[in-house]
């Protein structure tokens, strides 16, 4: 499939925003009124904070406040949905604030332990009950002190668009005047919860609150954060971004206009200036000599022989084995073996990593975006040697993270530059910076053997992955409770395909660059082996690769998705010159979902070319169907684009990859069509923002293998060898 890469412009998001209105351009998305609009500014006076979760404005208004961070998913309109529709809100005056503390309540049970984090796809999984019990208990809040006023039983009353209703003679009370006496009310202990025949909000496709300030401009992200009598820095770092500067000599950028001070940090040398376009041009002048570190030459071919050397040594047991995988591979009538890889990737925000600092005294103030407000402050609060409590933390809107968007180097940087010229600093790393220190992607090779019987069922596994794990790099005390396993290790073994005996290693590889979490995480190497390997058996035993895992499967929840992506994408048509690949997961703890997906390829004057991307999603109840189809949606163009284009390579300690023309992506103009539909089932929600990543990776080797008859094994397609 050519790609074509598109010029860029120098247009940046207002002035497009200013150019496309004033020539008329109409933009058909249906636009949330601005007062559903996330909240700028501060609390209105007199607004009532009736718990952790929600507060009630003189106007009668309701404020839903997130402590999870906003990256694109829409968990800011999915929790405002799950709490106003227990409270009774009006969902026209429902608002959404992005949180800056830390409380207990906000800290995601399911997440290491202790903080406020937001990772993994789980905020909606994780916050749906306590943000249904904290409407709920503001309901039954409001309907004891109305009913403590009026004289009648709380039985009478019930709440309906930011009201208490007295159910026997219509009498209306807003929350707002009640707010104040609502508070004098003991908090229950375990509010009712209404029952899913009575959802009016949940299950609905409502608009996202933040579409009109994203539209507009007027979103603010880490980047855009100006604080009064704030300068601006830029940073150089070394090989690895973890060498210490050993000399430099900053003579010509000291006497640039606007320049305040050339400064070393930790990893490098740093500009501060009164613009940034100052301290950009002045840091271009500044001769910097690094101290060498232990892999400052390391390179691609250094890595792969280390994973290579992980797949031959004995690694650790996996989670989830059962029974005796080696033993019974010694009897299988056949064994399908194979390794696949898969390589760094960079994560490619289109918002650079930021932090704002401003250091007084004792004080610290940081505004950036983050994905843990505990962790950063944890950072600053070591840099300073302080209580980390004393940190005040302001996140913001997130212009794309997959993980990315926490980390201690920006944070260190910019409270160190602050102290030193005593002024709010802005720390912008340029876009090579931002791939050089990014928290990359894991490389991984993965390698099984798929023991089938005589009937050609799969009845042992024996997988083992090599690669990096985050937790060690970013998580150490929780790796200190878990090692030696790490985030690579789970899921690799427990598909719904019935074997009997699975035996699952882990060869840890301790990776040069930092390794961070990235979307998909580990399933996007474990479910690369295991769906390849079960549709390299299919065809090993001349059956249809569809067909051979509904023979195996007998989870009705997981048949139904694929039985209905086959239909979408009339699997069973015979089209000429048009081939399908299928991938399915069921991800049982981590995102709670079953996932079907085919890519279908075509040939189009001798050259292969993707064209549809069909998928079907279970997982669990839908809070908003609108938001749900998006995640999958973005999740299967961030699947195809690293699985076709996306790699990071290394030479002498640096990226080979700095910037977009030369680090490939996915472009709009090369993107299949999709077409996805969900299947609701269940009490309680999963996650549909990282389930749709993994999946494109193995269906469309799958489909590569039913186009060609040959199997590429290592990723991306479209730079090793697969015939685009």
């Amino acid at each position: 499939m050519p790609i074509e890469l598109r010029k860029a412009t120098d247009m940046d998001r207002r002035h497009f925003l200013k150019a496309t209105g004033s020539t008329g351009l109409a933009l058909s998305f249906i636009l949330p009124s601005f007062s559903t609009a996330a909240r700028a500014g501060g609390i209105a006076p007199n607004t009532r904070r009736i718990n952790a979760f929600l507060a009630v404005t003189p106007d009668n208004d309701i404020e839903v406040f997130v402590a999870q961070a906003e990256m694109g998913q829409g968990i800011t309109t999915g929790l405002t949905q799950i709490l106003a529709e227990e409270l009774g809100a009006d969902w026209d005056r429902t608002h959404f604030r992005f949180s800056t503390e830390r409380r207990s309540e906000f800290i995601s049970p399911d997440l290491y332990g202790g903080i406020v984090l937001t990772g993994g796809s789980t905020s909606t999984s994780t916050f749906f009950l306590p943000m249904r019990q904290a409407g709920a208990a503001a309901r039954a809040m409001l309907i004891a002190a109305t009913a403590e006023q009026s004289g009648a039983d709380v039985s009478e009353f019930s709440t309906n668009q930011s009201t208490v209703v007295h159910e026997p003679t219509g009498d209306v009370w807003t929350f707002a005047e009640l707010s104040e006496d609502a508070l004098l009310q003991p908090v229950p202990a375990d509010p009712p919860l209404k029952a899913r025949s009575e959802f009016t909000l949940i299950g609905q496709s409502r608009p996202r609150l933040d579409l009109a300030v994203k539209l507009d401009g007027s979103a603010k992200y880490g980047i855009d954060h100006v604080v009064p009598g704030m300068v601006w820095a830029a940073v150089r770092h070394g090989p690895l971004g973890r060498a210490s500067v050993a000399s430099f000599d900053g003579s010509t950028a000291t006497k640039m206009p606007g320049v305040r001070k050339v400064l070393v940090v930790p990893h490098g040398i740093a500009v501060v200036a009164d613009h940034y376009w100052q301290a950009v041009t002045a840091l271009r002048t500044v001769e910097v000599v690094f101290d060498p570190i232990d892999a400052d030459n390391f390179s691609t071919e250094d890595m792969r022989a280390s994973l290579v050397a992980g797949l031959a040594a004995d690694g650790v047991e996996v989670p989830q084995i059962k029974g005796d995988a080696e033993t019974r591979l010694q009897t299988a009538s056949d064994i399908i073996e194979a390794t696949y890889e898969m390589p760094m990737a960079a994560h490619g925000c289109i918002e650079p990593v930021t932090c704002t600092a401003f250091v007084q005294g004792d004080t610290c103030k940081l505004w950036l975006s983050t994905q843990s407000p505990t962790l950063d402050a944890g950072y600053a609060a070591d840099v300073l040697g302080v209580d980390p409590a004393t940190i005040e933390i302001h996140n913001e809107f997130m212009g794309g993270a997959f993980g990315r968007r926490t980390g201690r180097e920006h944070v260190e940087e910019a409270i160190l530059l602050s102290q030193a010229v005593q002024a709010p600093v802005k720390v912008i790393w340029s876009r090579e910076e931002d791939i050089l220190m990014d928290q990359f992607r894991t490389a991984a090779m993965v390698h099984g053997r798929l023991g089938l019987d005589e009937d050609g069922r799969p009845v042992a596994y024996s997988a083992k992955v090599s690669a990096t794990g985050f937790w060690q790099n970013m998580l150490p005390d929780w790796y200190e409770q878990v090692k030696p396993l790490d985030i690579p290790a789970i899921g690799l073994l427990d598909s719904d395909y019935g074997i009997e005996d699975e035996n699952g290693r882990y060869a840890p590889y301790l990776s040069p660059p930092r390794i961070g979490p990235w979307r998909g995480n580990m399933d996007n190497h474990n479910l690369l082996l295991v769906e390849s390997l079960i549709d390299e058996a299919a065809h090993h035993l001349d059956r249809d690769p569809l067909e051979y895992r509904l023979s195996l499967i007998t989870d009705k929840r997981s048949r139904a998705v694929i039985e209905r992506v086959a239909e979408l994408s009339e699997w069973q048509a015979e089209r000429t010159g048009v081939f399908r690949g299928i991938a399915f997961m069921h991800n049982k703890n981590y995102w709670r979902s079953r996932v079907a997906v085919v890519v279908e390829l075509q040939e189009q004057d001798g050259v292969l070319r993707v064209t549809t991307l069909y998928c079907v999603c279970n997982s669990g109840l839908v809070i908003n169907p609108l938001l749900a189809k998006q995640n999958l949606e973005g999740g299967l163009l961030f699947g195809f684009s690293w699985a076709f284009l996306e790699e990071t390579t290394f030479t002498d300690g640096y990226p080979d990859q700095r910037n977009f023309f030369d680090y490939e992506m996915l472009r709009i103009d090369s993107a299949p069509r999709l077409v996805v539909e969900i299947i609701e089932a269940g009490e309680e929600p999963g996650s549909f923002g990282e389930v749709g990543t993994p999946m494109v990776a193995p269906a469309l080797g799958n489909a590569i293998f039913a186009a060609t008859g040959e199997r590429f094994r290592r990723l991306p397609f479209a730079k090793h060898g697969a015939p685009f």
